[in-house]
């Protein structure tokens, strides 16, 4: 019985170490040398995906214009990035901030009858296939 327990005591111990230690050492070597933000492709690299943003807003005037400019900032190739953005019956400033920082490639739509994010979305996907 006292064998069981000291296997099941190391064992909990190699666990907690490889968690602990042994784990971000071997991803602190394998990160060594690439970026920081983690994005290992060539932006000219015609393989890449075309990428689709869809966005449900929802009397969002307060942080919608920093999304949309943190989306303009991303670095991924303009041509291959869309945008999607439905705005259900906002009552704020959200439509007007929206069409003011219109980006390339990308779409608003206003739905003047507020119907919940779910349809909204959907709407946006199908304009985005």
């Amino acid at each position: 019985m006292t064998t069981l327990a000291e296997i099941v005591l190391w064992g909990c111990a190699l666990a907690l170490a490889h968690t602990y230690v042994v784990y971000p050492v071997l991803m602190r070597r394998l990160a060594a040398g690439r970026s920081a933000n983690g994005l290992f492709f060539a932006k000219n690299d015609p393989d890449l995906p075309r990428v689709s943003v869809v966005m449900s807003v929802f009397n969002e005037e307060k942080v919608i214009r920093q999304k949309l400019e943190s989306l303009a900032r991303l670095d991924y190739p303009p041509t291959k990035l869309r945008v999607f953005i439905g705005s259900d019956c906002s009552d704020d400033a959200t439509n007007t901030i929206c069409r003011e920082l219109e980006m390339p490639n990308s779409q608003f739509q206003n739905f003047p009858v507020r119907r919940g994010k779910p349809s909204v979305v959907n709407d946006l996907a199908r304009l985005a296939f």
